[in-house]
């Protein structure tokens, strides 16, 4: 158990001595700048006491190393100072075990997984660092290194059966890359051969000041003979992470520079590339050379150019993550237009490819999907369209999304694809979330992060075919009394409409219906009472259009009507309509201001006692919050209105 209160020690002050105690013969090398100091409860430490036991891994470039001055040959000894800590009592205790390890690799990042194969180079034994002093560690087998290799140091040891104390506090260095890695746990029983993924408490990319006692390379000379360069990959995903490398270079006094150039022949520095080796992302195809430079002569080489293509970004979705494989969370049926996709069952992937599977999509039309899970666990299932065709499925991208309840038969909802989408193909992905509702974490789950451990992804193809088909209704109006009201709007075409209708703020009271007529009368309405209603046309076989929306307000008695003001829809992209329900001028005066007051739209209407549509056009206004006043004479009406 941990204290409840975690201590901050601050950023002492590194007073950084060479141990004259030391029995190595070598030469002693300071790897890294100190830029701060751990706490006595944070890492990376080669200390850590603070939870029992530990693994941790620290990575140096070979570059580096010949940077300050180290070349190849044996290392007889590391050291680390451990400061004193800001409060007397705060000191680390007995680490049992305590192992140091080595290898060389060519490994540029520790950020993907730990590095296996080490040699034990002390211990393992029972050890307590000493505060406000070095640390040496004189090597039981010296370490030879070959000059060029990158070097990892591992440090591991605890016991879940012992106790803890504090870290001891040693001054760390920031690099560019992932240089640390960190894990550490009261209850592990092997540290030194612990190999999950999973890492604690780290701060990747700092790594304790190192003192190597090494050989001293020689001093370069002349101009450098540089190799070419070499990519890990010919072609690349913007999210991609790809090493650059040319040979290091034996030395004293050798420095790199990486450049990038779009067009092969124009190159600029890239800032922290300035090892043998480089990581690197890109958003589009580019030309790389390493230009290598010896202090001692001043000479430079550069090196041949590799040229790292980029891949479409329809070759590039991502693979949604889950940390824990199906368990009974699985999409079992899914169907959309001409997609039926049943009895698929539980795969043991959480990801499914059936981009083989395709259908077309008419846009600005809505479709029913389909959708049911296995039988044990409740399922959120999110519908996401890349309309784009960027590569990535944006939040807008998302079309819907249900909760599916385990054991019911599944559940059906309706998706469009919106007017405006450019026509063409493109991917289609279902994802299933265990347990979530659609409410709260999903609304804002990113089609790549799921929110829990468990349920699967299916991706599909769809074509997106030109909507203009497939129109909204026109014309529609609502002639109300005080009990009924009917619907009215222009033959479409089409051999039937859907609608569904309601109290407005009552979701319970809508109904949904479909007619072969252009018109449709609702009774039982409650006098005075506002209702929405929305009426779609079918576009057999493409499903169905876009739902037109109007809103209205009952009669107190017939023939009379409340007045009210409707502004629908609101948010809106701009274009909206402004409903007056029960307003008789000549001179209704409606004015637009912003948020400063200045003044966006001016114009007057005349409207009678019963309801007055006013369509406004307002898209070229930046988002944001307006406010509406409608004036009646010596009347004011006003009403906040959203842009988005």
């Amino acid at each position: 158990m941990k204290r409840s209160l975690l201590r901050w020690s601050g950023v002492a002050a590194l007073a950084l001595f060479i141990g004259t105690g030391s029995l190595s013969a070598q030469t002693a090398f300071s790897i890294g700048d100190s830029v701060g100091v751990n706490t006595n409860t944070t890492y990376p430490t080669p200390f850590g006491d603070w939870y029992k036991t530990q693994r941790v891994q620290y990575l140096y470039p070979a570059s580096e190393l010949s940077a300050m001055g180290m070349g190849a040959g044996d290392i007889t000894e590391l050291a680390w100072y451990c400061n004193a800590p800001v409060i007397a009592t705060d000191i680390p205790g007995l680490t049992e075990g305590y192992t140091i390890k080595m290898m060389m690799t060519a490994t540029t990042d520790l950020g993907a997984a730990w590095e296996e194969g080490a040699t034990i180079v002390w211990g393992p034994m029972d050890f307590t660092p000493t505060t406000s002093a070095m640390n040496n560690f004189v090597l039981d087998v010296p370490f030879t290194w070959d000059g060029t290799s990158n070097i990892v140091i591992e440090i591991c040891g605890g016991s879940s059966a012992g106790t803890y104390t504090d870290n001891g506090v040693v001054a760390y260095a920031t690099t560019a890359y992932n240089s640390s890695r960190t894990f550490r746990s009261d209850t592990e029983l092997s540290p030194c051969t612990y190999s999950a993924a999973a890492t604690t408490g780290t701060n990747p990319t700092r790594r304790p000041v190192t003192i190597f006692y090494g050989a001293v390379g020689d001093e370069c000379t002349g101009t450098p003979d540089v190799s070419a360069a070499v990519s890990s990959a010919e072609s690349v995903c913007a999210a991609d992470v790809f090493t650059l490398s040319v040979d290091a270079i034996t030395g004293f006094g050798i420095s790199y520079q990486w450049q990038s150039s779009a067009d092969g022949i124009s190159y600029s520095d890239i800032a922290g590339a300035t090892a043998s080796s480089y990581d690197a992302t890109q958003s589009e195809a580019t030309y790389y050379q390493c230009v290598v430079t010896c202090a001692g002569s001043g000479e430079s080489g550069t090196s041949a150019s590799v040229w790292v293509g980029q891949n479409a970004a329809t070759d590039c979705y991502c693979i949604p993550d889950y940390t824990s494989f199906l368990s009974g969370d699985y999409v079992d049926d899914f169907s959309v237009a001409d997609i039926s996709n049943f009895d698929t069952g539980e795969s043991g992937d959480n990801y499914n490819d059936f981009t083989y599977l395709s259908t077309d999509l008419t846009i600005g039309a809505e479709y029913e999907v389909f959708v049911d899970c296995g039988p044990s666990w409740d399922q959120g299932i999110a519908v996401y369209i890349d309309m784009n065709v960027d590569g990535t499925f944006s939040a807008d991208e998302r079309l819907g999304c249900t909760l599916v309840d385990a054991g019911t038969g599944g559940a059906t909802y309706t998706i469009m694809v919106p007017l405006g989408t450019a026509p063409g193909t493109t991917r289609m992905r279902v994802l299933a979330d265990y347990a979530d509702d659609c409410t709260s974490s999903m609304d804002q789950m990113a089609a790549c992060e799921i929110s829990s451990s468990f349920g699967e992804t299916e991706d599909y193809t769809v074509n997106l075919v030109d909507g203009e088909a497939c129109n909204s209704v026109t014309g529609l109006s609502a002639d109300a009394g005080s009990t009924s009201a009917t619907l009215s709007w222009d033959d479409m075409g089409a051999t039937k409409y859907r609608f569904a209708y309601g109290q407005v703020g009552v979701p319970a009271s809508f109904t949904n219906g479909q007619t072969f007529g252009t018109s449709v009368t609702f009774t039982g309405l409650v006098p005075g009472g506002s209702y929405t209603a929305r009426v779609a046309r079918d576009c057999y076989p493409d499903g169905w259009s876009a739902a037109e929306e109007i809103s209205w307000t009952m009669s107190l008695r017939e023939g009379q009507v409340a007045q009210e003001v409707l502004v629908y829809p609101n948010p809106s992209n701009g274009n909206f309509r402004i409903q007056l329900n029960g307003y008789a001028t000549d001179n209704l005066v409606i004015v637009i201001t912003n948020a400063i007051g200045q003044v966006v739209y001016n114009n007057s209407m005349s409207v009678n006692e019963s309801i007055t549509v006013k369509e406004i056009s307002l898209n070229d206004l930046a988002a944001g919050t307006y406010t509406l006043k409608l004036i009646d004479g010596n009347n004011v009406t006003t009403r906040s209105i959203v842009i988005e």
